[in-house]
């Protein structure tokens, strides 16, 4: 929907430059209130192994994850319209740098 592509473009266009691609909304309207896109950041102490690190954004990735699919975020669904966020509509995307 155009608010979460205007967002992913708002954000990602600067951080990538001339090989950024914008992407088009299909749809305009969004099936939920905003906010459609949010940082998430997980604080470490200085001296904290990277390994510690890693596990503890992926608990907090999980509980959010958690807390959407329990509380039935709707999404949209192109054969009936809106329905319930399903683990199956869940894409995590990471860097393989890191």
């Amino acid at each position: 929907h155009a608010p979460l592509v205007t967002a992913v473009n708002t954000v990602f266009a600067p951080v990538l430059g001339a090989s950024y691609q914008a992407l088009r909304a299909a749809r305009a309207e969004a099936p939920t209130p905003a906010p459609h896109l949010t940082l998430r950041a997980v604080a470490a102490e200085r001296g904290v192994r990277k390994h510690a690190r890693r596990v503890q954004e992926a608990r907090s990735l999980g509980e959010l994850l958690l807390e959407l699919v329990a509380a039935e975020t709707p999404v949209h669904d192109a054969v009936t319209g809106t329905r319930a966020l399903s683990w199956g509509d869940v894409a995590v995307l990471t860097r393989t740098w890191a």
